[in-house]
């Protein structure tokens, strides 16, 4: 008797185990809901419809290796990738768009063919139902880095155009009614972000990086540590104030900056046996082209890779990248403009004088 309470013990303490097992291993398959397979084996960057998740951060490191992305069902790519010449928007609002270089290609795949569960939008996996494939390849590498920005749109019905269809949406916002997502793909030079050693500075957990940008000094470049990510996402926004503790568009701070993600110095080592370069690491160069009069604060979080963004607080888990532009007042335009019409004045009263005293001359005569 003793024996098989026993044996029924053990029973339950192994059905335990294998549930929290099969518990923790659905945890990381949902974890993993930014991507799906394309049936090829290869991943599919997306965005779920059942979270709010306005960017989708993607790497284009080299030639040798495309990335693939899709929107959701129901949902298109926007610039609309369609005949021979391609668009892309180089902000995640897509307020501003441009041609393609000839140094990337975008090739359509059809959509996935999954059997789709017609309550849940889910396929019979319980898979994203996804849109149409697209897989983007760097075909020849520029010196420099660039952000490409892609953003999944719903699709409008025949009664409904476009420009409708816009005017419900929320402007200045990601994920409204129109937008689900952007893709936001960090396209790598072949150039280093810094151009020497000394000039990246490695953000380490449990402490604070510091910089200072005027007009001599307009740009500074960082990297987060191995098996970290950065915060915000998102490059056209950072944190604000000194405190860091609220996001806001760069734009609405009255900047005109950026951020740019790229190779880090540190990634230029080369193995000369195997004559291969070692993966290339990120940094990232926020640049200035154009100061505010007012001083202002902005900042980066380098946080691990697990760590959730309501755990910021943990020092020993984050570190802080403080960027103070400092102002640029603009000339007194009273001053100025006093300073012309009374040099103005000048010259119509010399004016009068010259022709009175052509008039007496000639009365004269």
């Amino acid at each position: 008797m003793v024996g098989r309470v026993s044996g029924a013990v053990c029973g339950v303490k192994a059905l335990r185990s294998a549930v929290r097992a099969a518990v923790v291993i659905g945890l990381l398959c949902l974890s993993g809901s930014g991507t799906a397979a394309d049936g090829k084996g290869q991943d599919v960057a997306t965005c779920s419809t059942d979270k709010k998740q306005s960017v989708v951060s993607l790497k284009l490191k080299d030639k040798d290796t495309p990335i693939k992305f899709a929107c959701p069902k129901d949902y298109d790519v926007f610039p609309a990738i369609t005949g021979e010449t391609h668009q892309f928007c180089r902000d995640s609002l897509c307020e501003r768009t441009a041609p393609l270089a000839p140094a990337f290609s975008i090739q359509a795949e059809p959509p996935t063919t999954e059997t789709e569960d017609n309550h849940t939008g889910k396929s019979s996996e319980g898979k994203e139902k996804l849109s149409t494939v697209y897989t983007l390849t760097m075909k020849e590498q520029d010196a420099t880095s660039s952000t490409l920005y892609f953003q999944c749109r719903k699709q409008t019905t025949e009664n409904q155009s476009p420009g409708d269809e816009r005017d419900d949406s929320k402007p200045g916002k990601l994920h409204n009614n129109l937008i689900q997502c952007a893709f936001q793909v960090a396209a790598y030079g072949s150039k280093a972000a810094a151009e020497a050693p000394e000039k990246e500075h490695e953000c380490k957990l449990d402490t604070e990086l510091s910089a200072t940008l005027n007009t001599s000094s307009t740009s500074f470049t960082f990297r987060c540590p191995k098996d970290s990510r950065l915060l915000p996402v998102n490059f056209d926004k950072a944190y604000e104030g000194s405190e860091c503790t609220k996001k806001r568009f760069l734009t609405r701070l009255g900047l005109n900056a950026s951020l740019l993600e790229g190779k880090s110095v540190t990634s230029q080592v080369e193995t000369v046996a195997a004559q291969a370069s070692e993966e290339a690491s990120p940094a990232y160069t926020f640049s200035v082209s154009e100061f505010p009069e007012k001083d202002v604060h902005v900042c980066y979080y380098c946080v691990k890779g697990s760590l959730k963004k309501q755990e910021i607080d943990a020092r020993d888990e984050v570190c802080k990248a403080l960027i103070e532009v400092k102002g640029v007042p603009k000339p007194d335009n009273g001053a100025s403009s006093g300073t012309a019409t009374f040099s103005t004045n000048k010259l119509v009263m010399a004016g009068a004088v010259l022709i009175s005293s052509a008039l007496v001359m000639s009365i004269s005569a």
